[in-house]
């Protein structure tokens, strides 16, 4: 077994130093091992530790004893050591007998060694291992590949993955996420066994490509392979790129591309946007402040609203094929198991105000004067239809894919500026104003009135003000 000289252990946690230093002094071997070794050796942060010993699972309980363990996976051979509360797992070696279902070993059995736990793995940068007492362990060239920036599958590609399908996705996330190549041989092997992706779950297919579509390689990938999401997703019945047009199959991975190199634009004017700063824009302050009951998260949930809204935009580029187009936003999102949230957004990009829909809005638009970013576009009205986070969404959707111009949402941003008023809960005027004022008004009738006074202080007809709308209620109403 070759072992080569790396210092590691400055890259570790004291925690991580801990279960060396314990295991070992207990008389086992261990090594850090898998993509938490491989992201230390690419300078990456390292936010899970994953560890491999020739201590049985029993064992490593009783030496971690006075912390909290979580039997995790305890019948292949892992715990979870739970400490300072961030959790390690630590698994036993172990080998893997068939996989019937194509996903997960029939069985498992305990390895003698470290060699045969490393031939299990999946690729040549995941079967490193390190170990203060034994230094960096390199059957398979990982380390030559990780210099190469190459995914190669270990041993043979296509028993890797019949063995396990899920593995690839994997190597096509790692391609796209950490911007390798992908080894010829395994390459060919990922193209022929595309198909097997229908034995993986929709939750672990989704969370896959939600990283792959994150990816800064991601078009390169899905240029490369471009059936993926196909085979990915066979509950949508997406016909195989052979036999679509070949101008509805460029269509998709142009927009795709589009929506990719736009993301840094589409992320600025979020930023722009951001609710929870004094000189942001409101726009999604429902979202934030009225819905989210711990305002000390309400950055963190920024941040994540923002996340899913790109990642849908990413999805949706796929999903206006044609045939997808059968299935509405709802059934899409309980196919492919997506979040309410996210759900929420795919209903604005494929139904409620779609990129076709601002092409026919921007036809209604005096064209003269849009790079002037004071064009015609009929804010007010649709302010009243959808909203403004629905009206926000679907315009940054429709610039991600270029089918407005940045013009556009200037003009937007600049009606938000000089109409405050953008919903009832803005009105200085309530139900109980109205009541007071019109008291023959009932029911469906307030609410029918209040919209229309919204309507009027949308339209320059009356200010926002409680005294003028008083009188416009009195008057006009």
């Amino acid at each position: 077994m070759r072992a080569i000289n790396q210092d590691i252990s400055k890259h570790l946690n004291a925690a991580a130093i801990l279960i060396f230093r314990q295991l070992l002094a207990a008389g086992y071997t261990c090594y850090l091992v898998g993509g938490s070794l491989r992201d230390v050796l690419l300078g990456l942060p390292l936010h899970d530790y994953d560890f491999t010993t020739s201590a049985k699972p029993e064992e490593v309980e009783r030496v971690f004893q006075n912390y909290r363990v979580i039997e995790t996976g305890i019948k292949h051979g892992t715990v979870t050591v739970l400490i300072d509360g961030q959790t390690y797992e630590i698994t036993t070696y172990r080998l893997e007998t068939v996989y019937s279902d194509h996903r997960h070993p029939d069985s498992i059995t305990f390895a003698s060694g470290l060699e045969e736990d490393l031939a299990r793995r999946d690729f040549t940068v995941n079967a490193l291992a390190w170990s203060p007492t034994s230094g960096l362990v390199d059957l398979y060239d990982g380390l030559a590949d990780l210099e190469k920036r190459l995914i190669r599958a270990v041993n043979e590609p296509e028993q890797r993955f019949q063995e396990d399908a899920l593995r690839i996705l994997r190597a096509l996330r790692f391609a796209a996420v950490l911007r390798f190549d992908i080894a010829p041989t395994t390459a060919a092997a990922i193209r022929k066994m595309l198909p097997d992706l229908a034995y993986v779950s929709t939750e672990r297919v989704t969370t896959e490509l939600d990283k792959l579509f994150n990816g800064a390689a991601a078009v390169k990938v899905l240029l490369a392979y471009p059936d993926l999401v196909n085979y990915s997703c066979p509950q949508l019945n997406l016909p195989p790129t052979e036999k679509l047009l070949p101008a509805c199959t460029s269509k998709v991975l142009r927009e795709f591309r589009c929506q990719h190199d736009n993301r840094p634009l589409i992320a600025r004017h979020l930023a722009e946007m951001a609710p929870y700063t004094s000189a942001g824009l409101r726009v999604l302050r429902d979202y934030f402040v009225d819905k989210q009951a711990d305002p000390d998260k309400v950055e963190e949930n920024w941040r994540n609203y923002q996340q899913e809204m790109l990642t849908t935009f990413a999805w949706a580029t796929f999903l206006r094929t044609p045939a997808a187009n059968a299935l509405s936003a709802k059934e899409i999102a309980r196919i492919l198991c997506f979040s309410n949230l996210r759900r929420h957004f795919l209903a604005i990009c494929l139904e409620i105000l779609t990129p076709e829909k601002w092409q026919t809005i921007g036809k209604t638009v005096n064209t003269s004067t849009v790079n002037e970013q004071t064009a015609t576009y009929p804010w007010g009205q649709m302010l009243l239809e959808y909203g403004v986070e629905t009206v926000t969404v679907g315009l940054l959707f429709a610039l991600a894919l270029v089918v407005v111009p940045d013009s556009c949402l200037q003009s937007w941003q600049n009606y938000l500026q000089t109409h405050t008023c953008w919903s009832l809960k803005d009105l200085q005027f309530n139900g109980a104003d109205l009541r007071k004022n019109r008291p023959e008004l009932q029911g469906a009738e307030i609410n029918k009135a209040l919209k229309q006074l919204h309507a009027a202080v949308l339209e320059g007809l009356v200010p926002n003000d409680k005294e003028a709308l008083t009188a416009y209620v009195l008057k006009r109403l």
